[in-house]
């Protein structure tokens, strides 16, 4: 966690392990109105937060998207975000 004198960091939880991580250290998952998953922190709308790759797959588990999103999410986009999640953490 921050120390005393640190600047305040925002905590969030991904939604995979359950892990409480700095903000910074997640990726923030965003639904469009198509249905596809983004990665992107500024973009609008409900986010969901994952550690990486390594996560997508206990929160399909889970159902955990369908949760975050409040709406059912197919499970090509969710692989498509593993193989995204995969591509930018190499």
């Amino acid at each position: 966690m921050t120390q005393p004198g640190d600047a305040r960091v925002p905590i969030r939880t991904c939604i995979g392990c359950r892990h409480r991580h700095p903000q910074t250290r997640l990726h923030r998952c965003v639904l469009d109105a198509s249905g596809e998953i983004s990665v992107d922190r500024r973009a609008p709308g409900r986010g969901a937060w994952l550690c990486g790759p390594e996560c997508v797959e206990p929160a399909r588990r889970k159902r955990a998207f369908d949760r975050a999103w409040r709406t059912d999410v197919s499970p090509e986009a969710i692989a498509r975000l593993g193989a995204r999640l995969a591509e930018l953490t190499e």
